[in-house]
């Protein structure tokens, strides 16, 4: 591995989605885990906000409509802290992993020559 592509590893992880780098470097199973749980948080985020929504109060007129998921959101200010934590551990981990799986490898080729 050379640095050019854990330095794209890194950019695609923090661009694109936690995981994604590990993908790029050939760590798949690492990779496709990261992105399970990113997708189980939203998944998480998203079902508990839709069972707090009451279709029969929720405005027809989209600018409204709007308005009502932002208070929604707002009212829920737990599940957005839940998200927020989850989703920065997790692109904290991932960012460090590759990190220190880069300084593993260039370790490792010095001690080779």
């Amino acid at each position: 591995m050379n640095i050019v592509k854990y330095a794209a590893a890194l950019l695609l992880n923090f661009l694109v989605c936690p995981g994604a780098g590990h993908i790029l470097i050939g760590q798949f199973r690492k990779g496709l885990i990261i992105i399970g749980i990113v997708f189980a948080v939203f998944l998480i985020a998203v079902s508990s906000l839709m069972s707090s929504i009451d279709l029969s109060q929720a405005p027809q007129n989209y600018t409204l409509m709007k308005e009502y998921i932002m208070n929604l959101i707002a009212e829920d200010s737990n599940l957005t802290l839940f998200m927020d934590i989850a989703l920065a551990a997790l692109y904290a981990y991932a960012g460090a992993d590759l990190f220190f799986g880069f300084i593993a490898e260039m370790k490792k080729r010095r001690d080779e020559k």
